[in-house]
């Protein structure tokens, strides 16, 4: 009763609480005016415009991190509430890639509105850009490349192994004219890899179908490339003609009842060769325990399948 009767007691306790309010209030303050001279200061280091062209890209495509500069060091971190300061291996192999990528055509140019390219660039390869990418950003970089092989500089290669990757990229250009700057090639591989020139403008599913009815007019596989690599190829035509004739099923063994019906297949050795088929774009296509004569029965199998099935679209795709 005599504590809390103690006018000096009670006069401390309220200057005690006015000091605690003024203390949390100057603590705020300082964050914001620290906050103020963090963005000052990355306003007037040279490397602000990257971040800024960073963070305006991250932003329209709705990723979550932005780029922040603290004494001339990038700080990555996440936009979402708890502004979490991240490392290079928090971040997805898709946006890691997308980070360098934007770094990689920043550096080329002079000015901070990417127009003018710098003058000792001759040459620039690009090796793979888009395939480790998110889906969701694909066409965006695919679009960045692209504005990449339109600068005037004097020579610009880009490599993908993904074929529609490849058919975005050549696109409406005029390949192995007089007047055009532009050529494709296709890396073929046997013995050893060799270079063939690419005039076709055609699908993926095209290129991949033709791919297919030239293996299956074989007798044997040709190369370790064939081994490794038609099986996925078969899969992708097999996967495309489904869903032009069906919307509800795959190529898949437990399906293959379902795909007989559609097919109308009711030989033996036909019924025989589509479990080879399915087997082979299925669980064998990633393993090494298929053999050559099984990949080259699904080619078959498949091409047959097509022919009895759609005969105009066979004999264009096999053109």
């Amino acid at each position: 009763m005599e504590i809390k009767d103690s006018t000096f007691i009670n006069e401390s306790g309220k200057e005690l609480l006015l000091n605690n309010q003024y203390i949390v209030g100057s603590e705020r303050k300082n964050r914001e005016l620290s906050e103020e001279i963090r963005k000052l200061k990355s306003s007037k280091e040279v490397t602000s415009d990257f971040m800024q062209l960073v963070n305006e890209t991250l932003k329209d495509l709705g990723i979550t991190l932005i780029l922040e500069i603290d004494d001339q060091d990038y700080i990555l971190k996440t936009t979402l509430s708890t502004n979490e300061q991240l490392t290079i291996d928090d971040i997805s192999e898709g946006e890691k890639n997308l980070l360098s990528l934007l770094f990689f055509y920043y550096e080329m140019f002079e000015d901070q509105n990417q127009q003018i390219v710098k003058n000792n660039i001759k040459l620039i390869i690009l090796d793979d850009p888009i395939s480790s990418i998110d889906d969701s950003n694909r066409f965006y970089v695919l679009e960045i490349v692209q504005s990449l092989m339109e600068l005037n500089v004097e020579q610009v290669f880009v490599l993908t192994h993904v074929w529609e990757d490849f058919s975005q990229l050549i696109y409406g250009r005029r390949s192995f004219e007089s007047d055009s700057p532009f050529a494709s090639y296709e890396i073929k591989k046997d013995k050893c890899s060799y270079l063939i020139k690419n005039i076709s403008k055609g699908s993926p599913y095209k290129h991949m179908f033709k791919e297919v009815y030239d293996l299956s007019q074989k007798t044997e596989l040709s190369s370790d490339c064939d081994y490794y690599h038609m099986p996925n190829v078969i899969r992708k035509v097999f996967e495309e003609f489904l869903f032009f004739k069906t919307h509800r099923s795959l190529p898949q063994r437990k399906n293959k009842k379902h795909i007989e019906n559609i097919f109308n297949i009711s030989n033996t050795k036909d019924k025989r060769d589509l479990g080879t088929l399915l087997s082979v774009i299925n669980v064998l296509s990633h393993t090494n325990t298929k053999t050559n004569e099984d990949i080259l029965i699904a080619a078959k199998c498949l091409m047959k399948i097509i022919e009895n099935n759609d005969k105009l679209h066979y004999d264009m795709m096999k053109q």
